[in-house]
């Protein structure tokens, strides 16, 4: 069974998607450190044109807060979400996604959360329903596995406890893992292809959310698949 790991980034790019279409679960890493500055809360929308910078406005937080814990600033929440609707009607007027990523935005809304991830995740899976992919999302603070300092053994755990015997990850991880050590825990560490390497038609690392917008349903879709 292949399971993926990975954290809920704010409208992540095609990778992640393929990465949650290719897996039996995937698990919203949510129990690690926040880092400042990283894609957790922002990304970029492009549409060949013009880029704009999008966010989701966060309180300030210690050093070590995990994922799972940072706070959204509820009184800058709502501004930052009618800049994004805005920025979209200005950036797509003729997409026949708009209407899609317009409705999901006004949703969030009423979700009435104090927490970030509580938001990147309701995105991710709206992504996912609208792109049709079959998913199963865990979030990983939800599970009982060994938590260690080491992110290599975490992740190890992690696939064990859910029973699976294939980690799945983003290419750009190779660096990062020892696959004789997985094959040790009777685990296969396997990597997507590069979808932007293979494919020169496809925007390097745009959000998924530029892609809908641009490309349409059909053709995002595709990406994923490949």
């Amino acid at each position: 069974m292949n399971i993926s790991i990975n954290q809920p980034y704010l409208f992540p790019h095609v990778k992640y998607f393929q990465l949650i279409s290719q897996s039996e679960i995937f698990v919203i890493y949510d129990d690690v450190q926040y880092i400042k500055k990283s894609w957790i809360n922002k990304n970029r929308l492009n549409n060949h044109l013009v880029e704009k910078k999008i966010n989701i406005p966060i309180k300030k937080q210690k050093r070590h807060t995990l994922i799972k814990d940072i706070l959204i600033s509820k009184e800058h929440f709502h501004d930052s979400i009618t800049d994004m609707s805005a920025s979209i009607h200005k950036m797509y007027k003729n997409s026949e996604e708009k209407n899609f990523i317009l409705n999901l935005l006004e949703q969030s809304l009423l979700l009435e959360s104090e927490y970030l991830d509580k938001y990147t995740i309701f995105f991710i899976e709206g992504i996912c329903n609208f792109l049709e992919l079959n998913f199963d999302i865990k979030k990983s603070s939800t599970l009982e596995y060994v938590r260690k300092d080491n992110s290599e053994e975490n992740i190890i755990s992690i696939v064990k406890k859910l029973g699976g015997d294939v980690y799945l990850n983003l290419d750009g991880g190779k660096s990062l893992y020892n696959k004789d050590i997985f094959s040790q825990n009777n685990i296969e560490l396997k990597f997507i292809c590069d979808v932007y390497k293979d494919n020169s038609k496809i925007d390097n690392n745009y959000s998924v959310v530029s892609h809908l917008l641009t490309d349409g349903r059909k053709v995002t879709a595709s990406y994923i698949s490949l």
